[in-house]
Parts: structure tokens; C-alpha cells; sequence
């Protein structure tokens, strides 16, 4: 599987949309530098076999694409990071409420369906937030 380590927090120097799609109440950052705001999350550094983990786990580049961005980590010094990024998405996803950050225990959101506890395997999901065009 690889190997990570907690760098920092940070968030994207350039504002992307973040909002949570679906049916089961997924968080995306969707693939629309400028919209939105500066996503706040977590650094890590992996290793190669890391994000080739990762890469396999997100689906890229079948469902999401990585690509390094400018991030802030909390000391202020900018890293060049891999996020993961869906590219082609729903336009309606764009009215969604743009978070700046999320986790599962912010009780403002729906509750976020987790992949052991869904019914429906991730096409579900896909079929939901991609555009098809």
C-alpha cells in the first residue's frame, strides 16, 4: 500500500468548488479553478506506491484526475500538492452550498454514506455527479 505522513493543514492557494454530492453525500472538489473557495485540508507526503494506492482507490483517471496545485500549509510556506479533482461534473453541482472544508462530523451537512454501508456499488455515485458530455 505505501507509506504517509502528516505534513500540515493547508488549503489551496488557487479556490476551487467544494460541495457534497449525491446520494450518499460525498465531498468533491470539482475541477473549476477560480469558483468556490480555498479548500481546506490535509498534507500528506507519500510515497510513490502511496499514491499509486490512492490513484487506484479514487479511480483516476476513470472518475478523477490528479494534479498538483499551490497549497498553504498552516506555517504559511506553499507546497506544490497532488489533489484529486472530478473533471467532469454536473453543472447543477455548482449550486451546490462551496465549503471551505468538511469532515464527517460537521452536523450541518447530510450524514456522508460510507462505501462499506452503501447498497449500490460506486457507479451509483458516478452516474450522479458526472457529466456525460
Amino acid at each position: 500500500m505505501g507509506r504517509a505522513s502528516f505534513v500540515s493543514g493547508g488549503r489551496t492557494v488557487r479556490k476551487f468548488p467544494f460541495v457534497v454530492g449525491s446520494s450518499y453525500n460525498v465531498p468533491f472538489l470539482l475541477d473549476a479553478p477560480g469558483q468556490g473557495n480555498r479548500a481546506r485540508g490535509d498534507i500528506f507526503r507519500c510515497d510513490d506506491r502511496m499514491m499509486a494506492s490512492l490513484d487506484r482507490f479514487e479511480r483516476v483517471p476513470d472518475f478523477y484526475h490528479r494534479r498538483v496545485e499551490q497549497v498553504e500549509a498552516d506555517s504559511g510556506e506553499v507546497l506544490e500538492c497532488s489533489l484529486y479533482v472530478l473533471p467532469k461534473f454536473k453543472p447543477e453541482l455548482l449550486l451546490e452550498r462551496m465549503l471551505e472544508n468538511w469532515t464527517m462530523e460537521d452536523k450541518s451537512l447530510k450524514r456522508f454514506v460510507e462505501r462499506h454501508e452503501r447498497k449500490l456499488d460506486i457507479q451509483k455515485v458516478i452516474d450522479e455527479v458526472r457529466d456525460r458530455e
